[in-house]
């Protein structure tokens, strides 16, 4: 079964080899051809030019027909194909001019001459287009190979799994349109939470995994990662996005979440880890434990717009350290209380957590069983 590893650039399963979309629409090889010119342009662009030479040619001096209608090919095959076309068409009318001005003197007829005309015009026109349609193909092929190039720069080359680049790329839009729905919707603050209209952040980090390096070597440590992958691909939905932080640690944006179900999803992938047995090669079962750190975003209910994506993600590495700190194979989150206002948000957060939480603004979740609440430094 093929599922999506994130967003719905975008889609995986495989934790090897990974086939991936562009739900936010990444600037990735955009067509630069030069502009259609068929044939059928072609065509009636020189049905025009030899009608309108003939009817001159009757009317005015020869010199004045041919060098007024012969700027009009040169002018639209530059227009068309640029400088190096403008050249190829102004060739053609030097051909043309020296045949007319030879039909002139030995005195031929004009039909003769008007069909010398449009056979010229047809042939340097169609070729023009044929340039013109080869161009924009190859332009096509550009563009296919560009966009897959900068697929790959998003994608983590071990696990199939999005990099830390591409959160850069699309958490933008993903935190302006989560602010958007909390503030369409007419609700209570308390109305509001009920909703899943939250994104929620978990970092998971395995323990104890240098060992697994040390004991069995790094492709031991590789093959934990990808079965990891897959792992976190099971455990979240299509609409998640599994990102590999760096080294062992993976990042999950749950979309469209509710931050009172963040403590079941992070227990779940816990859990998941926690019974999972790794094969490392040779037969070796390996078992391993995670921490997680969590939060949410918008950060307060009741003004989405306070605070961005960028500290809530520092909440979150700390929570983690926190979860590692108390033991391992534990998780940690960190909320903002009804108490907390728009206005008590400070610049560096993370730092005042401590006096956030001991004024009661914020609170701590955890998995950790302990007499004493946890310490934030």
């Amino acid at each position: 079964m093929t599922r999506q590893c994130c967003a719905p650039l975008s889609g995986c399963h495989n934790p090897g080899a990974v086939a991936q979309d562009n739900p936010y629409d990444i600037p990735v090889g955009r067509e630069t051809g030069p502009p259609r010119f068929p044939v059928a342009t072609a065509l009636l662009v020189s049905a025009v030019l030899v009608l309108a030479l003939g009817y001159l040619e009757t009317n005015t001096p020869t010199e004045l027909s041919f060098g007024g209608l012969y700027f009009v090919p040169v002018a639209l095959a530059a227009w068309a194909g640029g400088l190096p076309w403008g050249i190829a068409a102004a060739f053609g009318t030097a051909v043309d001019w020296v045949v007319a001005s030879i039909a002139n003197a030995g005195n031929w007829d004009h039909l003769g001459l008007r069909l010398w005309t449009g056979a010229n015009h047809f042939a340097s026109y169609s070729f023009l287009a044929w340039l013109v349609h080869r161009s924009r193909r190859t332009s096509q092929q550009l563009s296919a190979a560009n966009a897959q190039l900068q697929i790959q720069s998003l994608t983590d080359p071990l696990t199939g799994l999005w990099n830390r680049r591409y959160l850069d790329v699309c958490m933008p839009a993903d935190a302006a349109s989560s602010v958007r729905t909390h503030r369409d919707r007419r609700a209570t603050d308390r109305q509001r939470i009920a909703q899943n209209i939250d994104l929620v952040f978990l970092l998971l980090d395995f323990d104890h995994f240098k060992e697994v390096n040390d004991r069995h070597g790094h492709h031991a440590g590789d093959a934990v990662l990808k079965q990891a992958a897959a792992i976190l691909r099971e455990l979240t939905r299509a609409s998640d996005t599994v990102i590999r932080w760096g080294g062992e640690e993976f990042l999950v944006v749950a979309r469209n979440a509710n931050r009172r179900d963040a403590t079941l999803l992070a227990e779940r992938l816990r859990e998941g880890f926690a019974r999972y047995t790794f094969e490392v090669g040779a037969g070796v079962p390996l078992k391993l434990t995670c921490s997680i750190g969590f939060a949410f975003y918008p950060l307060l209910v009741d003004a989405p717009g306070a605070g961005d994506w960028e500290q809530v993600l520092s909440l979150v590495d700390r929570c983690l350290y926190i979860a590692k700190r108390e033991g391992r194979n534990a998780w940690v989150g960190v909320g903002a209380t009804e108490r907390f206002a728009a206005s008590d948000v400070p610049h560096d957060l993370t730092a005042e957590v401590p006096r956030l939480l001991a004024e009661g603004r914020m609170t701590l979740q955890t998995s950790v069983q302990r007499e004493r609440p946890l310490d934030w430094e």
